[in-house]
């Protein structure tokens, strides 16, 4: 590959990214514009299709090279044929003799205007490569590994001379149609203590159409900031350093976003309408991290990675998949995107926010440390029995909240093994309306634990473990002070196992045939259970209250069973309707006996 006073090339492997859906075509590529004012680089395409690289020779001077689709790359099929030429000039691709241009000290301005184009910046054609074929599926490689520079030594990829830098500031438009890039450089300055001393923002647009982005192995003394429009994009950043915003903001299509091992300031990523795919991970933010995939079936998988504030807003549509959650003990996990939206193995300094919108649903935050955790599935049937919503492994100094939202969901605070997580202050669950199932298990809670049922037949297993159902080993769940349960207007079946509650225990089931089981309970203050209307079934096995115990069966059939158990103090009411008390306790009859006041039973069966 030469020098002149002006080129460079590439062969490019065919993907269905680019190409899928195109109507062959049989235009002429076009001519690229080049020219240095004011010590600004400009780059200026036509609406025909362009390919260029450009690299870096130091001391201001950069090279620019133009690259035929069809002989170069092999994607005539979709692209024009024919060299792109600079200045009206064939370079000669990688054979040719790229244009030289001197006096470079300001912004590199990159504009390829309407067509399908792709754009190499980048000294390093290997690490160009990479990033593309990763990325997107097509890379920068001469055909023949190498050419021949100007003093006669072989030239191959990987010994580009130096380090591709922009001395401020890096612009890109790509413009409307199919378009491509590559970029291996170094924007902007830095002070020794890490302030930006000279320019530093790097601003890549894609336009409208089906584009791929990829920026790898670089640093940007302040932004980094890649936009597109309506299309399929792909756009992916790895191990970059970014000293303030990493900003990803793509239009409505498919879009995917992969970014790994990278540092910034803070980082947001935004999709528009569409079935998005967004990745990251590996990464550390001084602040916070925004992804918001707009409404669609999305996919966002977020892991191994430390920042202030975490926010994910998947918007409507049917996110995440039931596919299998990572394993716990490995990390960082191997990714499948057929996987729930995850954040996972992160230290998160203040709050998480993970919310998934309306449709049918699956979320799992495990492996997290923060100050707050809200997650809020919205409407739809969320989690399955398989693969339910879970919160696992968790360390929070503050709140914890779970929203289901309407419709028959499956939320689980365990990875179906026993699992401990700690927060230290209170946990809300709320499963919204319809038919519900809630598992929370082996758990240490620093202060209540709220729980709301909804309406719906709901099932709630709430301990240290909740036997065969959950498939879990037994611990204990720990409630510092109050434990709160609400039922709804029909059926709820609630199981209470292995469970410590320092202070009170208040449940109230509502109207329906509802079921509560209690075993092995320890409740330090007062116990007080109100079955509701309707036709209710409550057992108390192995369970120690250390003040008063209150059950009341309400309206309805019901039958309260009590065994092996103990309270200060014990008052039970059967309420209108046909009641049946069954106990050990040696009480036959309505009245008061010792320590327990027992009123409006019909039926007594003592063990």
């Amino acid at each position: 590959m030469k020098r002149k006073n002006s080129n460079a090339r590439s062969a490019f492997i065919r993907r269905k990214f680019l190409v899928e859906g195109l109507e062959p075509r049989c235009m002429l590529a076009g001519n690229v514009n080049v020219f240095v004012s004011g010590g600004t680089l400009f780059v200026q395409g036509d609406n025909s299709d362009n390919a260029v690289l450009i690299q870096d020779e130091g001391g201001g001077t950069y090279s620019v090279l133009g690259i035929d689709f069809d002989a170069d790359l092999d994607l005539s099929e979709n692209f024009a044929s024919g060299p792109t030429t600079i200045n009206g000039q064939d370079t000669g691709g990688f054979e040719g003799e790229a244009l030289l241009f001197h006096g470079v000290k300001n912004d590199i301005n990159v504009d390829l205007k309407g067509g399908n184009d792709g754009l190499g910046i980048g000294n390093d054609l290997d690490t160009l490569n990479s990033l593309a074929l990763d990325c997107f599926g097509i890379g920068f490689e001469p055909d023949d590994g190498g050419g021949s520079a100007d003093d006669g030594e072989e030239i191959t990829p990987s010994q580009a001379e130096g380090t591709f830098s922009v001395p401020r500031n890096l612009t890109v438009n790509l413009g409307n149609g199919n378009d491509f890039a590559a970029i291996n450089a170094n924007v902007g300055s830095s002070n020794p203590n890490g302030s930006v001393k000279k320019g530093g923002v790097a601003n890549i647009n894609t336009g409208n159409g089906t584009n791929g982005v990829a920026v790898g192995e670089s640093t940007f003394a302040d932004d980094l900031l890649v936009t597109g429009g309506t299309g399929d994009d792909n756009v992916c950043v790895s191990e970059t350093d970014i000293h303030d915003l990493l900003l990803v903001s793509l239009g409505n299509g498919n879009n995917s976003v992969d970014a790994n091992e990278f540092d910034a300031g803070h980082a947001i990523v935004i999709t528009g309408t569409g079935a998005d795919q967004v990745e990251i991970e590996d990464f550390d933010l001084n602040r916070e991290l925004t992804v918001t995939t707009g409404n669609g079936n999305d996919q966002v998988f977020v892991q191994d990675f430390s920042a202030q504030n975490v926010t994910i807003d998947t918007g409507a549509g049917d996110d995440g998949s039931p596919g299998e959650e990572q394993n716990p003990e490995v990390s960082p996990a191997v990714l499948s995107l057929d996987s729930p939206v995850t954040v996972a193995f992160a230290s998160i300094s203040k709050s998480l926010v993970m919310v998934t919108g309306s449709g049918d649903d699956f979320a799992t935050i495990n492996n997290v440390s923060a100050h707050d955790i809200v997650l809020n599935t919205g409407s739809g049937n969320d989690g399955d029995e398989g693969t339910p919503i879970s919160i696992y492994n968790v360390n929070v100094k503050g709140n914890l909240t779970l929203v289901t939202g309407s419709g028959n969901d499956f939320a689980y605070m365990h990875s179906g093994e026993s699992e401990s997580s700690t927060i230290n202050g209170s946990v809300t669950v709320d499963m919204g309306s319809d038919n519900d199932n809630l598992e929370i298990v082996d758990q240490t809670i620093g202060k209540d634990l709220n729980v709301f049922l909804g309406n719906g037949t709901n099932n709630a297993g709430i301990g240290g473990g909740v036997g065969e159902s959950a498939g879990v080993a037994e611990g204990t769940l720990v409630v510092k002070h109050n434990l709160n349960i609400y039922g709804g207007p029909n059926t709820d079946n609630v199981g209470l196992f292995g469970l410590s509650v320092h202070n009170d225990l208040f449940a109230s089931l509502g109207s329906g045939n509802d079921d509560l089981f209690a075993e092995e309970v320890t409740i330090n203050g007062n116990a007080t259970i109100d079955a509701g209307t309707g036709g209710d079934d409550v057992t108390i096995e192995d369970a120690i209250v250390g003040k008063t115990a209150t059950l009341l069966m309400g309206t309805g059939d019901d039958t309260l069973n009590i065994t092996n158990s103990t309270a200060k103090k014990f008052i039970a009411r059967g309420g209108p309707g046909t009641d049946t008390f069954n106990n050990d306790m040696g009480i036959d009859h309505n009245g008061k006996t010792g320590n327990a006041d027992v009123q409006e039973f019909e039926f007594f069966n003592v063990d």
